[in-house]
C-alpha cells in the first residue's frame, strides 16, 4: 500500500469524523432555529422558519450516512463505499447552495412579510389566545410595542376596544400600578419611560437576519469540508483505480 493511499484514507476518515460532528450540529441549529421561532410564529409564516429547520435536519441526516460511508470507504477499501460517500458529499453541497441563495434571497423579502404578519396578527390579538401569547412574548423579550411603535395598537381591534391603551406586555415593568394600567392619557409626557415605544417589526426583522447571517456563515464553513470530502474521495477512487491497473500488469 503507497503513502498516497494512506494518506487519502487518513482524510477520508477525518472527514467522516468532521462529517459526523457536523451532523449534530445540523440538528442542535434545527432544534434551536423550532425552539427560537415557536414564540414568533404568528409574526412569520410558519413555513419560513419550520422549512429551514427541516432542511438542516435533513441535511444532519445526509451527513450521518456519509460519516457512514466515509468511515466504509476508509476501513474496507470498497470502490462502492467511496461512490457512496462522494455521492452523499456532493448531495450536500447542492443542498447548502440552494439554501445559501435561497437565505440571501429570502432576506430580501424579510421586511414586507414581518410587517403584514405582525399586523394580521395585531388584529387577531383580542380574539386569538395563541396570538395574543405570542405578541406579548415578543414584546417583553424584545422591548418593544406594536408593529411600527406603540401608536400602532391605535387602530386594532384592541385599541377600539381599550381607547388609549397599550396591552401591559409594553410595559418596562410588570407592575401595572406603574403602568397605569397601559393608559397612555395617564402617561403624559413620562409615556417613554413607562412603556417601550420603538415598533417590534424592526426587532424581529433585525433577530432573522441576524440568525440567517450565523445559518449562512455556518453553511459556507460546511462547503469547504464538503469540498475537502470529494476532493478526498475523488482521490481514494483514483488511488483504487491505479491499484487495480497495477495488479492486472502484475
Amino acid at each position: 500500500m503507497g503513502v498516497g493511499a494512506v494518506s487519502s484514507k487518513t482524510v477520508v476518515g477525518i472527514l467522516s469524523v468532521l462529517f459526523l460532528a457536523a451532523a449534530i450540529g445540523m440538528w442542535a441549529m434545527g432544534g434551536y432555529v423550532i425552539a427560537t421561532f415557536k414564540n414568533i410564529g404568528n409574526l412569520v409564516n410558519s413555513h419560513y422558519t419550520l422549512v429551514p429547520a427541516g432542511v438542516m435536519i435533513l441535511v444532519g441526516i445526509i451527513f450521518l450516512l456519509g460519516a457512514i460511508s466515509g468511515f466504509c470507504a476508509a476501513c474496507r477499501e470498497s470502490r462502492a463505499c467511496s461512490l457512496t460517500f462522494f455521492a452523499f458529499v456532493f448531495l450536500t453541497f447542492a443542498l447548502l447552495i440552494a439554501a445559501i441563495v435561497l437565505s440571501f434571497v429570502y432576506k430580501k423579502e424579510i421586511h414586507n412579510i414581518v410587517d403584514k404578519e405582525a399586523n394580521k396578527s395585531m388584529d387577531s390579538y383580542n380574539s386569538s389566545e395563541s396570538v395574543r401569547r405570542d405578541i406579548d412574548y415578543v414584546q417583553q423579550q424584545m422591548k418593544c410595542c406594536g408593529s411600527f411603535n406603540y401608536t400602532s395598537w391605535k387602530p386594532t381591534p384592541y385599541g377600539v376596544d381599550h381607547p388609549n391603551h397599550v396591552p401591559l406586555t409594553c410595559c418596562k415593568t410588570v407592575n401595572t400600578t406603574v403602568c397605569l394600567d397601559g393608559d397612555l392619557g395617564k402617561m403624559g409626557n413620562a409615556t417613554a419611560t413607562i412603556i417601550y415605544v420603538d415598533g417590534c417589526v424592526g426587532k424581529v426583522e433585525d433577530f432573522i437576519k441576524k440568525n440567517l447571517y450565523y445559518l449562512g456563515a455556518g453553511a459556507i464553513a460546511f462547503l469547504v469540508l464538503l469540498i475537502l470530502g470529494m476532493v478526498g474521495s475523488c482521490y481514494v477512487l483514483w488511488q483504487r483505480k491505479e491499484s487495480s491497473y497495477f495488479n492486472l500488469g502484475s
